[in-house]
């Protein structure tokens, strides 16, 4: 199981984001532990430490590329029920790096 889900991660960090850049928007950005609970992001995909984030689908299309300063391109796969308006939540490796983070108001490149 632990090998499967290493394999589809690798898989994921390998694909190259490739988007140009559609709109700005100013947000509020947290982080969560990609590996606690399941680590399964809202789209079925395993959540990958600086590659997946949560958004509201409303104001960011799930599977959106969005450009974070500071961490680079990542996709929008996920949800959360503290994800509303215009906050995302980054996938991180561990408690610390999610607390070292903080709250952050930053503005992303979101590409369709």
């Amino acid at each position: 199981m632990k090998l499967k889900r290493l394999l589809m991660m690798a898989a994921l960090i390998a694909v190259p984001f490739t988007a140009s850049a559609d709109y700005s928007l100013y947000v509020e950005a947290t982080a969560y532990n990609a590996y606690e609970g399941d680590g399964i992001a809202a789209d079925g995909t395993p959540a990958v430490p600086y590659a997946t984030i949560a958004v509201d689908p409303d104001v960011i299309p799930l599977g959106s590329s969005v450009y974070i300063p500071g961490i680079g391109w990542t996709r929008a796969n996920d949800t959360g029920g503290a994800v509303n308006g215009n906050i995302i939540d980054i996938a991180m490796s561990s408690d610390a790096e999610c607390y070292e983070w903080g709250r952050q108001y930053i503005t992303v490149t979101v590409a369709s």
